[in-house]
């Protein structure tokens, strides 16, 4: 059953009973006997209420997907917002020793091998030229290729 909002029931007080049945002559005897026992208002049987209830519907569902867009255009708007606020990831990468003061080796900053060390920090591109005059360059990413320091 679909779930009544308050679009359907827009002044207090009011209910909204909707009934389902398998052709019109079953509805409408439904829809009277409800209100001969429980002082509703019948069913409308003139030319043109279907279509004019068919209409609103259609009105207030147009209304909920363009709302559904709007949230969504929302949603893709801060996800947006939120990658340019993002920093830059570092172009350079210098891995330290398990005592985290000597330096293992220098990677590019999209290596893959550099984040499972969890032992790199950001580097300039001077102090990634600098590192790799002392140690080697990492065997995944030949960051001294990048650097332009081949020997």
């Amino acid at each position: 059953m679909r779930q009544t909002n308050e679009a359907h029931v827009a002044v207090p007080g009011l209910a909204v009973v909707e009934v389902a049945a398998a052709d019109d002559e079953t509805a409408f005897a439904v829809q009277e006997l409800l209100a001969a026992r429980c002082a509703i208002a019948s069913a409308d049987r003139t030319p043109g209420a279907q279509r004019r209830v068919i209409e609103q519907q259609a009105a207030r569902q147009l209304a909920l997907i363009d709302r559904w867009i709007a949230d969504e255009e929302q949603r893709q708007a801060e996800r947006r917002q939120r990658q340019e606020r993002r920093p830059q990831p570092a172009q350079w990468l210098i891995q330290y020793g398990l005592n985290r003061n000597n330096i293992d080796a220098v990677h590019t900053g999209d290596c893959w091998a550099a984040p499972r060390s969890g032992r790199c920090r950001p580097a300039t591109r001077q102090q990634a030229r600098d590192a790799l005059r002392h140690v080697p360059a990492s065997v995944h990413c030949r960051p001294d290729t990048a650097l332009g320091m081949l020997e």
